[in-house]
């Protein structure tokens, strides 16, 4: 199985996010709320 390169994944998210007003508090709730569910997600998969 290949592994996730997560340094990579990040950089690309954050570059991906950058075009949007992240002092929008709803799009800093979607920001946020992407890198909780990145951070589930790798607990499930370690568990």
């Amino acid at each position: 199985m290949t592994a996730i390169d997560r340094d990579r994944a990040r950089a690309a998210f954050k570059s991906y996010t950058d075009a949007y007003d992240a002092t929008n508090p709803r799009i800093a709730l979607k920001i946020e709320h992407t890198y909780h569910v990145a951070e589930a997600c790798d607990a499930v998969a370690r568990e």
